[in-house]
């Protein structure tokens, strides 16, 4: 929606919700990608580990493969989502964040084959592998609208502390801020980094910046002249 009845990129108030779901699919993407991979080879493991032939191998060369299909997936939802949305100057930023999520999706997905005998059971624990990830990824649900009792330190906190004043709970509250639990879901991490990234690396902010460090720079020089110091009498 804009109000002047046309799109643009000033009015587009639901980037961040693209930039998340961008990093739903590359996780989705990587998991289902990887979920069924080592099952489905499990006879050729058995084979080869009675041929003494390395299990690193097998690993580096299953990584690099799903590698491979996961970058052109994400280099193709990155080109369509910056055609449509006309966003620019940010592709191999999006890019490189979301291969990174895609990455942490195939080690997830390949965990999973490893531990289950079924493709079906391997493709059921996925949802529940990814739920998490959507839920505590900080976007659908402000960390500090979560239950504290997430927090493991805050609770321990609060237990510790016998009769804890409204100043320390307020202090408690304040420096934990996201859940201790959130600190190892991949998917805040990422979504971390795609805003601050699209807020600081973004083509106009950049150009501000330089033109900026320009001005303090030609303003430090000019202070630094003797003439000008001359001229508001500095000198003695």
């Amino acid at each position: 929606y804009s109000e002047s009845g046309t799109y643009d990129f000033a009015s587009a108030y639901h980037i961040p919700t693209f930039l998340f779901l961008g990093l739903i699919v590359a996780m989705f993407l990587g998991l289902t990608n990887s979920a069924d991979d080592i099952i489905r080879d499990r006879a050729v493991l058995q084979r080869e580990r009675n041929l003494d032939v390395r299990l690193s191998y097998y690993v580096i060369a299953k990584t690099l493969t799903l590698g491979v299909f996961a970058l052109i997936q994400c280099v193709l939802f990155v080109l369509i989502g910056d055609y449509v949305l006309q966003i620019r100057g940010m592709f191999w930023i999006y890019l490189g964040i979301m291969f990174m999520t895609a990455m942490s999706g195939v080690s997830l997905g390949l965990l999973i084959s490893s531990l289950v005998a079924d493709p079906k059971t391997a493709a059921n624990i996925v949802p529940l592998v990814l739920i998490p990830q959507i839920i505590m990824g900080g976007a659908l649900i402000k960390y500090e609208d979560m239950n504290r009792n997430l927090a493991l330190v805050y609770t321990f906190t609060r237990w510790f502390s016998e009769h804890p004043n409204k100043e320390q709970n307020k202090k408690m509250d304040s420096k934990l801020q996201v859940p201790f639990i959130c600190q190892f879901i991949a998917m805040r991490w990422s979504y971390e980094e795609m805003i601050v990234a699209q807020a600081k690396l973004n083509p106009v902010t950049r150009r501000q910046d330089r033109i900026q460090r320009e001005i303090d720079r030609i303003v430090a020089r000019h202070d630094t002249r003797p003439e000008s110091r001359k001229v508001h009498g500095w000198t003695t």
